[in-house]
């Protein structure tokens, strides 16, 4: 999975801004669940873990949302990501 090194969030927990820069995870397992796909990812430099929840909105929406991850103290809590399909490239 491969995403933006570096997030940043407002006070609300919406996704401010993000970085040029890409991190590429393992994905190390993928369940489905009542509220949606859960995937588990390492990073490969810091053996880190991570865990997602990604849920299907609409026909081309979803929203993933990253799991148990701890925040600094005072620090919002992350609301989801809006996910909308992209059209294949020609």
């Amino acid at each position: 999975m491969q995403h933006a090194h570096d997030l940043e969030f407002n006070d609300e927990g919406l996704l401010k801004s993000v970085s040029d820069n890409q991190s590429t995870q393992t994905v190390q397992d993928a369940q489905v669940n009542p509220n949606g796909l859960l995937l588990t990812t390492k990073d490969p430099d810091t053996q880190e873990t991570f865990r997602f929840t990604m849920k299907l909105t609409g026909e081309s929406t979803a929203e993933i949302k990253m799991n148990a991850m701890e925040m600094p103290p005072g620090m919002p809590k992350i609301k989801p990501w809006k996910l909308t399909k992209a059209a294949a490239a020609r």
